[in-house]
C-alpha cells in the first residue's frame, strides 16, 4: 500500500503543548489508577494487572502515615493507626480487592490464550447501566467522568468523616484517571483521524498537486511550492508516494 510522504510531514497539526500535558498525566497514571483499578474494574488482563506495582502501593499505604511530616508527635503505633483509621481502612480494603484482581488475571492458557493480556478490566455492571437522560452513557463517557466522579465522591465522605489524607489522595487519583483517559481517547482519535487524513491525502494529492485543483471535495489543499511544469509535477508526485513500512521507519526518525 503507498502512502503519502506530503502528509506525514507537513499536513498533519501539532498541538505541542496539549501533547506534552497528556503524555505527562499518561507517564504518571499507572500508580495513582491502580489505586482505584482494583476496586472498580474485573477480569484485567494478566500484563495489565501486575502485583509488583500492587506491593509497591502497599508499602507506600502502610508506611505513610508515620513519615515525620505526618507523624510529629511520636504517637504510637495504635494511636496513629487511631487517627488514621480511614487511611488503613482503604490500605486492608485494596490489599484484599488487590487479592481478587490477582486471581482473576492470573494467567490461565485455556481462558487468556484468546483474552487481550493488557486489557484495563471490565467495567462495574451497575456503572455501565448509568444514563444520562434517556440514552445509555458510552464507554468514553463511563471512563472519563463516571468512574473519577464516584472515586471523587467517596474522597469526600473520607473528608466529611474528617480523614483528610486518604479524601485528598482518592481526590488526587480521581483527577489523574480522568485526565489519563482523555490522554489514552485523545491518542487513539488522533491515530483513527491520521489514518482517514492520511488515505484523503493520497486520493486528492494527484488532483492538488498535479492538476492545481485549489481545493478538493475532502478540504484537502496542498500547502507549498508547484513547479510550473506538469511534467515535473507528476515525476515529483510519484516521488512522494512511497511504500507503508517506509513512511513508518520516517515517522519513527
Amino acid at each position: 500500500m503507498k502512502r503519502n510522504l506530503y502528509f506525514t510531514t507537513i499536513g498533519q497539526r501539532r498541538n505541542p503543548i496539549k501533547d506534552a500535558l497528556l503524555n505527562f498525566f499518561l507517564s504518571i497514571s499507572s500508580y495513582p489508577k491502580l489505586l482505584i483499578e482494583v476496586f472498580i474494574r474485573r477480569d484485567m488482563g494478566a500484563r495489565y494487572f501486575n502485583l509488583f506495582p500492587v506491593t509497591i502501593l502497599a508499602l507506600f499505604l502502610l508506611f505513610f502515615p508515620f513519615l515525620p511530616f505526618l507523624n510529629q508527635y511520636n504517637n504510637k503505633l495504635s494511636d496513629t493507626i487511631k487517627d488514621n483509621w480511614g487511611w488503613y481502612l482503604f490500605t486492608a480494603a485494596f490489599i484484599v480487592f488487590s487479592y481478587f484482581r490477582n486471581l482473576e488475571s492470573k494467567h490461565k492458557p485455556d481462558k487468556h490464550d484468546s483474552r487481550y493480556s493488557l486489557s484495563a478490566g471490565k467495567l462495574l455492571p451497575f456503572v455501565k447501566n448509568i444514563k444520562f437522560g434517556q440514552t445509555s452513557s458510552n464507554i468514553r463517557m463511563l471512563e472519563i467522568f463516571v468512574e473519577p466522579v464516584l472515586v471523587f465522591l467517596v474522597a469526600v465522605l473520607f473528608i466529611i468523616l474528617d480523614q483528610w489524607p486518604i479524601g485528598l489522595l482518592l481526590i488526587c487519583c480521581a483527577i489523574i484517571y480522568c485526565l489519563s483517559y482523555i490522554g489514552t481517547y485523545s491518542q487513539g482519535d488522533d491515530f483513527v483521524f491520521d489514518k482517514i487524513d492520511g488515505m484523503l491525502c493520497t486520493q486528492d494529492m494527484s488532483d492538488a498537486f498535479i492538476h492545481n485543483v485549489i481545493e478538493t471535495a475532502s478540504g484537502f489543499r496542498f500547502y507549498g511550492y508547484k513547479p510550473e511544469s506538469k511534467i515535473l509535477r507528476e515525476e515529483l508526485y510519484n516521488t512522494m508516494l512511497v511504500d507503508a513500512d517506509y513512511v513508518s521507519e520516517v515517522t519513527k526518525a
